[in-house]
């Protein structure tokens, strides 16, 4: 009789029967699963189990892509990425500014306006890079007082300017505090004598100057001004346009002589500027241009109610998100759910890309016990990094598995070292074209009220980090990998809350969906236009995790909502035209990649 049955039946069978227990099919579920034609996802559902990951790897269809469905795709994603990059040029802050001098000759520059001043001294460490502190100030300026076509343009043509350069030396190793190990324009603080920054503008004009004076000083030298002419010629001010006035900004080093001018700069009579400055024996040890909008930072607290109310709601999601996950992991952990394994495998992998990132823009010193500071700072942010997706992976994933498993097919194949799979390379290839959508959606969500008439709306800000060199171009590019990891989770995990407090998954769906589309939307110039184009992108979002899985999410996230992070450009005369290049190569490679493996080794020009 069993002879007559299907030799894959027949397989199960004498599989049942076998004489060693260890090797028989350890539950009905299981035979039901290797029973040929079952799927094995929905008989564990129908028994009322939670799928293996193992059996979720095993699910699901093959996932190859006819080459009619491929290819289009594949032109998609790259013509839509070439055609974003080329707008992001237009309707980003870094195309409005488009700064002409490269870091290295800013840096050369203060270098030369520093020993003018009489710093003479050889340094012993020195830092520089791109600051943008005063980028929110001017940008609400503009958007209050001025309404014309090109009011961004004047940004690049008018002072001050939203970008600004900064330098920094000293006279020991500068070492920086935070985890990320990078000497910034404030860490290490100004604590050491001999320490001293220094701002210019994008166009190499001088805007400030601080020096920490000696800590310890027995001359009797009495007080004396330095050349205060020098300092104008440096910052391109006609120093007998100005007019004394009294000192009212008071700087954090010591000083013997206060200063202070009133006037214009030169071609902008309706723009006041205000210079403070000091001096300690004889030696420049301040300098700063205020404007009317700044305020004393260190007296009072500068957060608009927006930003507080902002923070308010990430801390409160950031806290829901961490309990939630730690109250699940404790419950999966004693029913023996969890995929370790794959939390493991996701745990090293943010560390491992956090390591790259920190590896490459840390500011290394020769010194052990220095270097082994900066060692020990990030060790710190890494482990916490990785302990948390840990949670959180381990938190919702067994409920994934069991509500939505077909969000986790590509993803458990991937985690098993298939990421050859025809499968893993659809979700890879339709992340990519969604996110390149995503990206464009962005770009016209940027220039649509200037093509309706109206003034054009914020310029595209991005992470100014990546113009001060390649290896700090690599850096952000790995540090976005570790975010294209750690914020799907994120949003996963708070629909997964969020669907378990509800108890109705299109409801929750809808209310994830308003929550980022309204954290993302606070500072928008023109809500009624702009904001549908935010619910679009992140209803793409869903679509695309509900249907291409984790694997599909974290691709999108990649390339719609990271690349505009970066320095993008296809202006190849710029001199940052090569960092582009290489950021751009990693949506490239990612859409190819898939591409290439969603076909299964078929031919793209094999018929269907």
């Amino acid at each position: 009789l069993i002879e007559n049955f299907d030799p894959a039946v027949q397989r199960v069978i004498f599989r049942c029967l076998d004489h060693d227990p260890a090797r028989r099919p350890p539950s009905a579920l299981a035979v039901a699963a290797a029973l040929p034609g079952a799927d094995p996802i929905a008989a564990a559902l129908a028994a009322g189990e939670t799928p293996s990951p193992e059996m979720v790897a095993r699910s699901g269809e093959e996932g190859a892509l006819a080459p009619r469905v491929a290819v289009p795709l594949l032109l998609f994603a790259l013509i839509t990425l070439g055609i974003a990059t080329f707008l992001i040029g237009k309707v980003g802050m870094l195309g409005t500014l488009s700064p002409e001098l490269p870091p290295q000759v800013l840096a050369d520059r203060a270098r030369q306006f520093v020993q003018q001043l009489g710093y003479t001294e050889t340094p012993r460490d020195s830092r520089y890079g791109f600051l943008s502190s005063s980028h929110q100030a001017l940008v609400r300026r503009a958007r209050e007082a001025d309404d014309s076509p090109d009011r961004w343009d004047r940004l690049r043509t008018e002072r001050p300017s939203p970008l600004t350069f900064w330098y920094r030396r000293s006279p020991r190793v500068l070492v920086p505090d935070s985890e990320f190990g990078r000497v910034s324009f404030s860490d290490p603080p100004m604590r050491i004598s001999g320490m001293m920054q220094v701002v210019l503008d994008p166009s190499g004009r001088f805007e400030f100057l601080k020096v920490v004076p000696p800590q310890f000083d027995d001359s009797t030298e009495p007080a004396r001004d330095p050349d205060w002419q020098a300092a104008f010629r440096m910052a391109e001010l006609d120093f007998d346009s100005f007019t004394p006035a009294t000192p009212q900004w008071i700087a954090e080093v010591h000083s013997d002589v206060r200063v202070a001018w009133t006037g214009n700069y030169p071609g902008q009579p309706d723009l006041e500027v205000r210079v403070e400055a000091a001096a300690y024996r004889g030696r420049l040890v301040y300098f700063d241009l205020m404007h009317p909008w700044e305020r004393p930072w260190r007296m009072a607290d500068q957060e608009s109610a927006a930003d507080r109310a902002r923070g308010a709601v990430n801390s409160a999601l950031f806290v829901i998100i961490l309990v939630g996950s730690i109250l699940l992991t404790r419950r999966n952990l004693r029913l023996g759910r969890g995929d370790r394994r794959g939390a493991y495998v996701l745990a090293g992998t943010v560390a491992g890309v956090f390591t790259i990132g920190w590896a490459f823009q840390a500011s290394h010193v020769s010194r052990f016990d220095r270097e082994t500071q900066l060692f020990i700072n990030w060790t710190g942010r890494a482990l916490f990094d990785a302990v948390t997706i840990w949670l959180m992976y381990v938190a919702l994933e067994p409920f994934v598995r069991r509500r939505w498993p077909n969000l986790l097919v590509s993803w458990s194949r991937l985690l098993s070292g298939r990421w050859r799979d025809p499968l893993v390379g659809r979700s890879l290839l339709v992340g990519s074209a969604f996110g390149t959508a995503a990206l464009l959606l962005g770009i016209l969500m940027t220039e649509l009220p200037a093509l309706l008439g109206r003034p054009p709306a914020v310029p595209l800000s991005m992470d100014w980090d990546s113009l001060v060199g390649t290896r700090f171009a690599i850096s952000e590019l790995f540090f976005g990998m570790r975010h294209t990891i750690v914020n799907p989770m994120f949003v996963l995990m708070l629909l997964v809350v969020v669907r378990v407090l509800l108890r109705h998954q299109w409801v929750a769906l809808g209310l994830v969906v308003l929550v980022f589309t309204a954290l993302t939307s606070t500072d928008l110039e023109y809500p009624a236009l702009q904001v549908p184009f935010n619910l679009v992108i992140w209803l793409l979002v869903m679509v695309t995790l509900l249907r291409f899985g984790l694997v599909g999410i974290m691709a999108m996230y990649l390339v719609g909502i990271e690349m505009p992070e970066h320095a993008l450009t296809l202006d190849f005369s710029t001199w940052y035209a090569g960092n582009s290049m290489i950021v751009l190569l990693v949506p490239a490679a990612l859409a190819i990649f898939g591409f290439w493996t969603s076909l299964a080794g078929r031919s793209v020009f094999a018929d269907d």
